[in-house]
């Protein structure tokens, strides 16, 4: 697969205009057209229709997207490893996390071993599940931050449950309760991870021991989208020990109260490490750092 008809349907999808990504890919728009059918052709079938004046994506198009942009991004992090290859040092940490960790646990804890010790330069970056499996399986990342899975030959892991808290409107009747349960949210409408999410499985299955009727009425990617969902009044969510720290810390949802949740649900959390080789003694102390952190939360 050429990467450039790759990066051209992106820019098309984004932009809506051939003329727009020629300009971003800094090509000629014939040339841009050219690759753009090219990889029509090569498909078999077509990635835009014309509606008054812009590209809009076929349902073919939306369906590839997402593949696409995933394999853009491996192939970007592959370019820029290959110019800092030349100047890698041992004392360099390389972490991917997904959102939740990346917000404000991480930077702190990163910020404070830098402190302790000043020749360290890190890099951390933000991803799902798969990309930072990908990195950390193929050395690209020391150390990753996701939500735990099965067992891999390519890393070694350890995990850590956080529990999990209820975010509810200020506004709603259950706010006054100093702990909540599924019977004191009785159909009430839930803001929820994707169903094959653990937590979202035992909420599941809390509700189903109580009786109790479970609504989830919308479907995140990440506890923030969560909380503005509850912050609007959409309904409630629960939030991880983590992220209950991070968001009382800055005071960004003052419209919300966050309280204890019966019967305990946990979000798992898991810490993997590259096993191409042991990992630089600097990243052995930050993921002892880490570990020891995450634990603590988890009390």
């Amino acid at each position: 697969m050429d990467i450039r008809k790759l990066r051209m349907f992106h820019e098309v999808y984004v932009t809506g205009s051939v003329t727009k990504a020629a300009e971003r890919v800094c090509v000629s728009q014939a040339a841009a057209s050219k690759t753009l059918s090219g990889f029509e052709q090569e498909i078999g079938y077509k990635l835009f229709s014309r509606k008054g004046g812009r590209l809009s994506p076929t349902d073919e198009a939306y369906y590839l997207y997402e593949e696409v942009v995933e394999l853009l991004q491996s192939i970007n992090r592959l370019e820029t490893s290959i110019k800092e290859a030349k100047s890698y040092r041992p004392g360099r940490l390389r972490i991917g996390s997904t959102i939740g960790p990346s917000y404000s646990f991480l930077p702190k804890i990163i910020a404070e071993f830098m402190t302790k010790n000043p020749d360290v330069k890190a890099s951390l970056h933000q991803l799902g599940c798969t990309a930072i499996r990908e990195g950390v399986g193929t050395g690209h990342y020391q150390i990753g931050l996701v939500d735990r899975a099965g067992p891999s030959p390519r890393y070694d892991s350890s995990s850590v449950d956080l529990p999990c808290y209820c975010a509810v409107p200020s506004t709603y009747p259950a706010a006054k309760l100093s702990l909540l349960s599924p019977s004191d949210l009785d159909g009430v409408p839930w803001a929820t991870l994707s169903t094959e999410n653990e937590t979202y499985k035992s909420l599941k299955k809390a509700y189903a021991k109580r009786k109790s009727r479970f609504n989830p009425v919308v479907e995140v990617h990440s506890t923030p989208n969560a909380l503005q969902f509850v912050a609007l009044g959409t309904g409630v969510a629960l939030i991880d020990s983590l992220s209950k720290s991070f968001f009382l810390d800055i005071s960004l949802f003052q419209n919300i109260k966050i309280i204890p949740f019966e019967p305990k649900i946990f979000e798992p959390i898991e810490i993997i490490t590259s096993n191409l080789k042991p990992i630089s003694g600097i990243a052995e102390q930050f993921h002892t750092a880490l570990v020891t952190q995450l634990e603590t939360l988890a009390r």
